[in-house]
């Protein structure tokens, strides 16, 4: 897979988190209520001041009018200078309104909605932000208006390019650790898939070369100014999906063709126009089909901080009520569509402001539930609440002031409230806050990014993404930092998982919340890790079939088939015919091969799987148990805690329903079950030991092995010592042995011994072992049940003598305790391949 390091940014502390959202930029809101005396059809530009009953409420005399986008020269940052976004109150008549647009000089509407007191006005250009504000806060405390303020658009919130350094190919790790290539071994069977619609609002402008070839042709594309370079939007698109080829080969969703991404420029429109927009793109639909919106726009106070504080906190309280109210008018949008929140999953990214100062002083401005009106109106009902939280606008230490709002303001946003939405309460069950991590190679490496804002439900790596590159641009800005890339991440792995299995997306999107969330991994710095692979498994579970584990053995051909000709692939692959046995890779290579998904194909590194997709657990996640499995006659215990490829491969390969018959394997053709003998071997290559008997203490254990005489009769023994003692002697029941350990580092320890045995042990006739010969083993102890697994082959002669010396674990010590054991059972027996598999240790009740 082609790789790439990306190159790390410079300043983390600037910019937030926004947004990623499709949609066709057209289409009317015809399922809005339109109000009395209201068009039908919506004018675009301005519109005059409604006419009519002076006494009569303004919001009976709007219509619907939806602007075009203000022009670049008046844009001053994210403020548009054009226009004054009002929020009236309830009682507003449009003798209010007509008072207010004259004392601002405005010459007609930007923006309405029938029945919507969210409106824009149109007034003549102000020279800069600063005039702006000052004419809007003449505004403040006439009548009929609740609050208004120099319009804002939603703006970019990524962190700082790094022009001037260089991105060399080598590790795509921002997708790697959250195992999307696993996910991605099942694309042929997303090919084949539903067609999803993705909504991505963002910034668009100027040409960019390959995006529509990397999409496939999949993403309608809004007008927007092609002289004007915006590439956030194209940045984001491209980190939810793209096609595999050498160009770029690194997009969470790898199925674009399958997808219908519509964007919708957000570039010039207030943010009361864009919501507009953005829940037109959604009503476009058709029908009742499932939508996912991501989102990586917000708002930009943690940025605007230091110039509003210059402004006093009045300036800023007034921001902070103008994000209140945009929650509300989201909530009210959504209100309209009473199917919302059960076809509909908003995937929000959390910001970027912890670092801002603003976000250091203020908790509330490094709150993801706070950092756009998407994730407010998830918290609307306890805004009064949240409003004058001591705690977050108000914390001991910080000089700039009491940000929390006074009761009037209060009481005007619940007023507002009652009159939208009444006493519905907030949809909170269809949004994801995706927070971002840096990079790594193990999920033990990964820590919350520093600049990332609180309270994250789901964590993707964020730092060092690689995005489609400008042709001719420099190429470090293609690798890009912050949580508007993380978010596009789990919306295009969302994408995959309705293409994978269509069932799942006519279901209330909180089953695929529930998925994500249920199926993510843990660490001690990263609460709930995205894990790719594992929740395209667990769709299994979730549909009681087998559909996706068959998908992945089949590797040869496209007959939906696993038989003898994916075997002998899979004998190459992981080199099984060679006389030392399957090397133990030293590279990562993340291939179609790669069956538990830790990204190395072959060899003897564990990870979790879940065989047989079992039942799912309370939360929805999988559950991991001992399996057992019949290997040419043999009983073979195998623990989903800790498998190899290799395992998995034998598992699929013998497994059999309730029937007896296989689950997986085709086994129709002629050399269909010689070929599985000779590749997989004939008897049971691994074994599953189980201890009875003794605690967690670091006593011995006695074992009962699988297969043998009577346990009685039956010569194991087992023992334990601490890693700082230099010998031990093994007491067991035939032979003798020694034993020698140096504990080099916390990390790595080199393991020394020799054991030899009497001879073989005669079992009384009519208790034939199923297994003849001796086997060693060796494993180091971990904090739970599922003991790493250590391979070593040899060959047990008789007289049987086995030396195993210098072999080096890498694997950190979560207990600094080694067991070690022997079985013998009857009679010489070759085993030139055997490995040594999981020990399970049961402790008394």
């Amino acid at each position: 897979m082609t790789r790439y390091v990306q190159a790390r940014w410079l300043a983390l502390g600037l910019l937030g988190a926004f947004s990623l959202w499709g949609a066709s930029g057209c289409g009317s809101l015809s399922e809005l209520a339109t109000a009395p005396g209201a068009v039908d059809q919506a004018s675009s530009g301005v519109a005059p001041l409604p006419v009519g009953d002076p006494g009569g409420l303004a919001l009976a005399a709007l219509t619907e009018v939806r602007a075009n986008p203000v022009p670049r020269g008046s844009i001053d940052g994210n403020t548009l200078l054009t226009r004054i976004s009002l929020v009236l109150l309830p009682g507003a008549t449009l003798a209010d309104l007509r008072d207010a647009a004259k004392k601002v000089d405005a010459s007609g509407i930007a923006f309405s909605q029938p029945g919507s007191p969210f409106l824009d006005l149109e007034v003549p250009r102000q020279n800069n932000a600063l005039a702006l504000l000052s004419l809007a806060e003449s505004l403040q405390g006439q009548r009929g208006i609740l609050l208004a303020e120099g319009a804002q658009q939603f703006g970019d919130q990524a962190l700082p390019s790094a022009d001037g350094l260089t991105a060399p190919k080598e590790a795509l790790n921002h997708l790697l650790v959250t195992r999307f290539p696993g996910a991605w071994n099942l694309k042929r069977r997303a090919d084949l898939g539903p067609k999803i619609r993705v909504v991505v609002a963002d910034n668009y402008g100027g040409p960019h070369e390959n995006f529509d070839q990397q999409l496939e042709g999949s993403v309608t594309l809004p007008p927007f100014d092609p002289a004007e370079v915006l590439d956030h939007g194209f940045k984001v698109v491209s980190t939810l999906a793209a096609r595999f080829d050498s160009l770029q080969s690194h997009a969470a969703n790898p199925s674009p063709r399958n997808l219908d991404i519509r964007a919708v420029a957000l570039r010039g429109l207030s943010r009361n126009q864009g919501l507009a927009e953005i829940f037109a793109a959604i009503q476009s639909a058709r029908g009742t089909d499932p939508v996912i919106v991501n989102l990586s726009v917000g708002f930009n106070i943690g940025v605007e901080f230091e110039s509003l504080t210059g402004l006093g906190p009045t300036a800023l309280r007034l921001k902070l009520e103008s994000h209140y109210l945009d929650g509300l008018h989201w909530a009210s949008l959504t209100r309209q569509a009473p199917d919302f929140e059960d076809r509909v999953l908003l995937i929000h990214s959390a910001g970027n402001d912890a670092l801002t100062p603003g976000g250091q002083a203020y908790p509330g401005i490094r709150s993801s539930e706070l950092n756009s009106p998407f994730t407010i109106a998830t918290v609307i009902d306890s805004i009064e609440r949240i409003a004058q939280d001591e705690l977050l606008w108000n914390p001991p230490g910080q000089p700039l002031g009491d940000l929390r709002l006074d009761q009037a303001a209060v009481d005007g946003l619940v007023s507002e409230r009652t009159a939208l939405i009444g006493g519905k309460p907030a949809m909170k069950n269809n949004l994801l806050r995706v927070g971002c991590t840096t990079r790594g190679e193990r999920l033990e490496d990964l820590t919350v990014s520093a600049f990332c804002n609180d309270s994250g439900q789901l964590f993707a790596v964020g730092e060092g993404c690689h995005v489609l590159q400008e042709a001719g641009a420099n190429p470090a800005r293609s690798v890009v930092d912050g949580t508007s890339f993380a978010a596009p991440q789990v919306a295009g792995l969302a994408a995959y998982l309705w293409q994978l299995d269509d069932t799942l997306s006519r279901q209330p999107v909180a089953q695929t919340v529930r998925l994500l969330q249920a199926t993510a991994r843990g660490s001690a710095a990263v609460p709930a890790c995205l894990d790719a692979y594992g929740a395209c498994l667990a769709l299994d579970a979730r549909r009681g079939d087998l559909k996706m584990r068959q998908e992945l053995i089949d590797v040869v051909g496209s007959d939906f088939k696993f038989n003898e000709l994916d075997l002998q692939d899979f004998e190459r692959i992981y080199a099984l015919n060679t006389p030392a046995g399957p090397p133990d890779p030293a590279d990562s290579d993340d291939s179609r091969h790669d069956l538990n998904g830790d990204g190395f194909t072959g060899g003897s590194r564990v990870t979790r799987f879940d065989l047989n997709a079992g039942a799912l657990g309370q939360d929805g996640s999988p559950i991991f148990s001992s399996l057992q499995v019949n290997v040419e006659g043999s009983r073979v215990t195998l623990n989903e805690e800790a498998l190899t490829d290799l395992d998995i491969l034998k598992y699929f390969a013998y497994a059999t329903g309730t029937d007896g018959q296989p689950l997986f394997y085709d086994a129709s053709g002629p050399n269909a079950i010689s070929e599985r003998r000779r590749i997989l071997g004939s008897g049971p290559s691994l074994m599953t030991i189980t201890a009875f008997g003794g605690t967690t203490s670091f006593g011995t254990h006695v074992l009962e092995a699988l297969g043998g005489c009577d346990p009685a009769q039956r010569p194991v023994f087992l023992t334990e010592l601490e890693l700082n003692q230099q010998t031990a002697p093994l007491q067991f029941r035939a032979g003798s042995s020694s034993f020698q350990i140096a504990h080099e580092s916390p990390n790595v320890a080199t393991i020394n011994f020799s054991t030899s045995l009497a001879g073989p042990v005669d079992c009384p006739q009519g208790d034939e072992p199923s297994q003849s010969g001796y086997e060693t083993f060796l494993s180091i102890a971990v904090s739970r049940p599922g003991l790493l697994r250590i391979e070593k082959r040899t060959d047990l002669t008789s007289p049987p003598t086995v030396q195993l010396s210098n072999l080096t674990v890498s694997r950190p010590f979560l207990e600094e305790r080694f067991r070690f054991g022997v079985v013998a059972n009857q009679g010489p027996i070759n085993l030139s391949n055997f490995r040594v598999a999981t020990i399970t240790f049961t402790p008394d009740p």
